[in-house]
């Protein structure tokens, strides 16, 4: 027979806690306390499951929300320092250049986030212009 749905997910939630304990990342108190009560929520679902066994599972490292704030802050520098309106290829060309990221496919990449961050703040600093392509300028 199958596994619990529940024995899943707290068989997962105690991977994570004691991940998280593992690498230093929170309160050591506190993440001990959780994970001995994840163990023992588990083994009054599982009375034979082996806690012991359970691997940790590393914390996953979020990157992309940090590149896309920079790259944010970057673009609203660079249409400050611009004479007139731009495009978001030309927006990432230049961050592209000033962050040494190579070749079409880090530059695609930046220019995707930008067009979701850009449309975020219009009427907050940034204003687009009418027209194909989109161009951005500041208010």
């Amino acid at each position: 027979m199958a596994e619990s749905h529940v024995v899943i997910a707290l068989r997962k939630k105690y991977a994570r806690t004691i991940g998280k304990l593992l690498v230093h990342e929170g309160d050591p108190i506190r993440l001990t306390a959780d994970a001995t009560h994840l163990a023992a929520a588990l083994l009054i679902f599982k009375p034979d499951e082996n806690v012991a066994a359970i691997k940790p599972v590393r914390p996953h490292a979020n990157h992309r929300g940090e590149n896309v704030g920079t790259w944010a802050r970057m673009a609203l520098d660079i249409l400050r320092q611009a004479k007139r309106p731009m495009t978001t290829r030309e927006i990432a060309n230049k961050i592209a250049h000033a962050r040494d990221v190579k070749g079409y496919h880090g530059t695609n990449s930046i220019e995707c986030a930008l067009h979701l961050t850009l449309e975020r703040r219009i009427g907050v600093g940034i204003v687009r212009l009418e027209g194909s392509p989109k161009r951005w300028a500041v208010e």
